[in-house]
């Protein structure tokens, strides 16, 4: 599975004196493989990313490297767990995470998936047309050079979203919340960081606020094939 993307950040930073805003750039290529272990019941994932992250221009960026292993359990059809683990060479250094998820379809009208501490959402089917529900979704990433010229981002967020199907395979989503406990910071040629400085990061103490956000995207969903039956005369 091959999945390429851009984003873009435009985030303000303070010091006493000023105010600036960073254009923060990031292209990623993640590669996918699939591969089953055990037909029905365990499955592997694994990802290879790769990134180059930018501050304003091309030349104040690095490439970087990363991916993420994932096992998947399944111990009935609707319900799914996943643990592995996630690195990333980051501008800051190097960044890992161990990961703990799940895919469970509670019933025909609510599921509950994600993969932590990444994300975590639940869905209600309030129609076929129609869902709703609330997401948590804690980002951390950097732009910039491994030299000291970079900005880290961790951001994490609670919201409410809506769906809207227009067609089968077509969704408007709609989503607002609040960010909690976010943070940006720069590195040691950050122009706000303190003269004879010795620690990591300067911080720019951006704090925390409302969000809202729309997109449109192509979404195959596969919680909504036929599940197999069952025979109930069999073990």
């Amino acid at each position: 599975v091959l999945s390429p993307g851009v984003e873009r950040w435009n985030a303000m930073a303070e010091s006493a004196a000023q105010q600036r805003t960073d254009a923060l750039t990031g292209y990623a290529v993640p590669v996918t493989l699939l591969a089953p272990l055990v037909p029905d019941r365990w499955t592997l994932s694994v990802t290879g990313i790769g990134r180059y992250m930018v501050i304003e221009d091309p030349a104040r960026g690095d490439v970087q490297l990363g991916g993420a292993v994932l096992v998947n359990r399944v111990l009935r059809p609707e319900l799914t767990l996943k643990f592995g683990a996630y690195a990333n060479a980051d501008a800051f250094g190097l960044f890992a995470l161990p990961l703990l998820g799940l895919d469970w379809r509670i019933n025909a009208k609510h599921n509950l998936f994600g993969v932590l501490p990444g994300n975590l959402i639940y869905e209600h089917k309030l129609s076929r047309a129609f869902h709703w529900g609330a997401a948590y979704k804690a980002i951390t990433t950097s732009f910039g050079t491994r030299d000291g010229d970079f900005r880290r981002v961790d951001e994490n967020t609670v919201g409410l979203f809506a769906d809207l199907y227009p067609w089968k395979n077509i969704v408007l989503r709609v989503e607002g919340g609040h960010s909690v406990i976010s943070q940006y910071q720069g590195g040691q040629f950050d122009p706000y960081y303190p003269t004879g400085g010795e620690e990591r990061y300067v911080d720019h103490r951006i704090g925390d606020g409302f969000y809202g956000k729309v997109m449109l995207a192509f979404r195959v969903r596969l919680d909504e094939a036929t599940p197999p039956r069952v025979r109930e005369d069999q073990p």
